[in-house]
């Protein structure tokens, strides 16, 4: 007997995704902050964390203060973008898997931190509001204001720089024109230059937070990796790989806005899949990957139900919880 992966009810899929939020809880993995003071310390991505924003949140806020605002920041990203392809019809019908394998992605290869998991609400936001201004004869306003999100994000984590290399890529699979990049590139840069010249008028260099910003992507990363946490990120690689395989074959069958909205997740992801080469990688960059990841995986289960999706989606399932335990 097979299940039909893709169109669970949604309180299954959400039943299944606080689950696994809970057992990250229950198993939070290293404590960090010691040894820099970043709430970054000694695990994989924390030299990424090396920033003054990020540093001044992880001295605001207690650990448990830090581990409950970034399981909450998750999961409105978890509802954010089951929100993207339900209202989108993405998989041709009513899908809700994109919380779970969210969910998933994150909670096994990201740390309970608040700045960290604050940016990666941010990118989220950001491309909420792109997409939502998509169809438009002119959206100046939301291309703006969703690049500023995505600007905002880079001064808490530096990695995340990788998404205003895609905002070029983003903004051409929703048909924006080249005015309206030019705006959205100018408001993913505005909040860094606006740090630097606050910066500058507290009395440190001008180009003391772009520095900063080279400092953490250029910083080495300590990243010890458990084999389960290998074995989960190879499963997820494969599933994204037969997605973007089945979207490649069978894209042109898609309604033209769920077309381009997939087609946006699916260039975006290999451009942060490119931050694997970065001297800073570590498994904290799970939180940038797992955005286009929990929209492009489910195509597969969409469109191919049967006992291989089920075992599959079991398989991601039980990895999962294997890399939670362990890590």
């Amino acid at each position: 007997m097979s299940l039909d992966v893709a169109r669970q009810p949604s309180a299954a899929v959400i039943l299944t995704a606080l689950v696994i939020f809970l057992i990250a809880l229950a198993f939070p993995g290293a404590e960090t902050g010691a040894a820099d003071g970043t709430g970054g310390g000694t695990v994989a991505g924390g030299a990424a964390q090396g920033l003054p924003l990020a540093q001044l949140v992880a001295a605001t806020l207690p650990r448990w203060a830090q581990t409950v605002a970034a399981a909450a920041l998750s999961f409105v990203n978890a509802v954010i973008l089951t929100r993207i392809a339900v209202r989108n019809m993405l998989y041709g019908a009513r899908s809700y898997l994109p919380a779970t394998i969210y969910a998933v992605a994150v909670c096994a290869f990201v740390r309970w931190d608040a700045a960290l998991c604050l940016a990666s609400t941010l990118i989220v936001a950001g491309l909420d509001t792109l997409i939502a201004g998509m169809g438009r004869a002119e959206g100046f306003d939301r291309c703006f204001r969703g690049s500023l999100a995505v600007g905002l994000a880079v001064t808490l984590y530096a990695p995340a720089a990788l998404m205003i290399a895609a905002l070029p890529v983003v903004l051409s699979a929703l048909s924006r024109s080249g005015r309206e990049v030019v705006v959205s590139l100018v408001g993913a840069l505005l909040p860094l230059a606006a740090l630097s010249y606050i910066y500058m008028w507290a009395g440190f260099d001008f180009l003391y937070y772009p520095r900063a910003l080279a400092d953490a992507l250029l910083a080495p990363s300590a990243t010890t990796t458990a084999i389960a946490t290998i074995a989960l990120a190879g499963l997820l690689s494969l599933l994204s790989l037969l997605s973007l395989a089945t979207l490649f074959f069978t894209g042109r069958t898609m309604r033209r806005r769920a077309w381009r909205i997939t087609l946006l997740f699916g260039l975006t992801l290999p451009i942060l899949w490119a931050g694997a080469l970065l001297p800073c990688r570590g498994t904290d960059m799970a939180a940038l990957t797992a955005i286009p990841t929990a929209l492009i995986a489910p195509i597969f289960f969409a469109r191919n139900p049967g006992w291989l999706s089920t075992v599959i989606y079991i398989m991601v399932l039980v990895a999962a919880l294997a890399a939670i335990t362990v890590r």
